[in-house]
């Protein structure tokens, strides 16, 4: 192989080399000192077993991916993982956009169909691609927006690979387009699709989708979830409110499918930024620590917007306290006002993650993870002393299944955080006036309660109450302190403090004044240190002569 890059330059300095292998063959001692040597890039490509040591070395030394597709009936990783390896270099302009990828079982005369949604950012060079396909076996049809169909006879048809290939001409509509695929043949066929397309135009960039994965070493050492990361975006633009899915595989298992989640809460740590984020706890049977995600998103019109990431805004102060305790405003607060948020178009979008490693032996609990920690309580006074807490469901298992119970706790001083649970006091359920903590909602679910802050800490009348939140699962395995959430029972007196013109007049006049005294000053100063100073001159003069 490097022999072939080196026919057009004289060397393989940077080109790249994409291996597949079943991972069987270990014989690649000599290999790895050669592309060492040339200086190439190899993206390592396992299909069907778990990559061997040598091939994962192969790749990791030469700076490649190590990509690893299983060979279940319904992956289409093998795809994935070729359109990963050709998106390296960050030039949106020349990159393929893969909007579907999925694999089919399809039975004698039966069939499949879906939509794939076009936006206005795409649709150059835009492919349908159907694998697995023998002479006269299936019925294909794809339909544009505008109606126009697509037949078998519209399809390049590549006999040695089966594979079948539709190109639509020019810049292809925005909008839904259809497909049809039916099996007219004698048996049951395995077909893949694939739906890729370019941008439309130079100048703007499209919606994309970045896929990481982190938390692998930690699984594996610490005991911490894997979590998957995707950035939707239009280049700075992130886009919220989108559906994502991660789609977890595994060799000889079926897959996980993971709603990702921009809720700031669990594995995700602000909301409607554009990142989703989930933890993945579900330990493959089939005995594998090898494992190839990919993330699914679409979006709606109706649902998905680009979404403010940063706020630039400064915070309103609302004033001091005077001498007798009041707090004084000298202004009103400004009306919140919202940004408006600006409609995204439908839009399809598939984009591969690669794959990542756990140790089946030290990366998974027996008792599952602890529910994760919760990260957005809040709590707000409704009346004299009743107050609402709010927070986002963890989770069971992580920020998956469901808690078995809450602990909530309270205390008019914060303190250390570290030791809020040994002086803090435990909620009792007679204390709450609506709402439950023996029976958490599932991960994700908003929860809300009301207290009687006053039956729940009765000793003194407290102005302010500090409330921490833990979760525990069925396991009583507890998680971690949530954040501190405070409420202050007393409501300060606000007394708006109006000026008459004659205060700012009158305030003039006096800074006139101490601006003059203070020039007057300076002014003489300077005249007693001149003549202290002549005086001198005149008496070493004297003593001179």
């Amino acid at each position: 192989g490097t022999q072939v890059l080196s026919q057009d330059n004289g060397d393989a300095l940077g080109d790249e080399i994409i291996l597949l292998t079943d991972a069987g063959d270990t014989t690649n001692e000599n290999c790895l000192e050669t592309v060492q040597q040339c200086q190439c890039v190899v993206h390592t490509i396992a299909l069907g077993n778990t990559p061997t040591m040598e091939f994962e070395q192969l790749s990791a030394s030469t700076g490649g991916l190590q990509l690893f597709a299983t060979d279940n009936v319904d992956s289409n990783g093998l795809v994935d993982a070729f359109t990963l390896t050709g998106n390296r270099d960050g030039n949106w302009e020349s990159m393929v956009i893969q909007l579907e990828s999925k694999a089919f079982s399809i039975d004698v005369e039966e069939y499949v169909q879906g939509t794939v949604y076009l936006d206005s950012t795409i649709g150059n060079d835009t492919k349908f691609v159907v694998t697995g396909v023998t002479n006269g076996s299936m019925r294909i049809l794809i339909t544009s927006p505008n109606g126009r169909a697509y037949n078998a006879s519209d399809f390049n048809v590549d006999a040695n690979f089966n594979t079948s290939r539709l190109t639509i001409p020019g810049i292809a509509k925005p909008g839904p387009w259809s497909y049809f695929i039916g099996n007219d043949g004698q048996a049951r066929a395995l077909l893949t699709l694939a739906v890729t397309s370019r941008v439309a135009s130079p100048g703007v960039p499209p919606i994309g989708v970045t896929v990481r994965v982190s938390g692998t070493e930690e699984a594996a050492a610490q005991r911490r979830p894997v979590s998957l990361h995707a950035l939707v975006a239009q280049g700075f633009r992130a886009i919220s409110g989108a559906n994502v899915t991660a789609v977890v595989e595994v060799p000889g298992a079926d897959a996980f499918h993971l709603q990702m989640l921009d809720n700031g809460a669990g594995a995700d740590v602000i909301k409607d930024d554009g990142i989703y984020s989930r933890y993945f706890t579900q330990n493959s049977d089939a005995g594998s620590d090898q494992y190839s995600f990919k993330v699914i998103v679409q979006g709606w019109r109706s649902q998905t917007r680009f979404s403010e990431r940063f706020s630039l805004k400064s915070s309103f102060i609302p004033g001091i306290q005077n001498e007798n305790g009041e707090t004084v405003v000298s202004q009103v607060p400004p009306p919140e006002v919202r940004p408006v948020s600006q409609p995204t178009e439908d839009f399809s979008r598939s984009a591969a993650g690669g794959n990542f490693k756990v140790s089946a032996q030290s990366g998974w609990p027996p008792n599952g993870f602890p529910p994760c920690r919760v990260t957005d309580l809040t709590a707000e006074l409704r009346e004299s002393g009743i107050v609402n807490l709010a927070w986002t469901a963890p989770g069971g298992n992580a920020d998956n299944g469901r808690a078995s119970f809450y602990e909530l706790r309270l205390r008019p001083m914060l303190g250390d955080p570290a030791t809020f649970a040994l002086r803090a006091r435990v909620v009792k359920p007679h204390v709450l006036l609506n709402g439950s903590l023996g029976s958490p909602a599932p991960a994700g679910s908003r929860e809300t309660i009301t207290l009687n802050a006053t039956a729940a800490w009765p000793w003194t009348l407290a102005p302010v109450l500090y409330f921490a939140l833990w979760a525990n699962n069925s396991h009583n395995v507890r998680s971690e302190m949530s954040n501190v959430a405070l409420v202050a029972l007393v409501t300060p007196r606000i007394v708006q403090v109006q000026r008459s013109p004659s205060f700012y007049k009158n305030s003039a006049a006096l800074i006139g004044s101490v601006v003059t005294s203070l020039a007057l000053l300076l002014f003489t100063a300077g005249m007693l240190i001149e003549a202290v100073c002549s005086e001198k001159r005149r008496d070493d003069d004297d003593q001179q002569l």
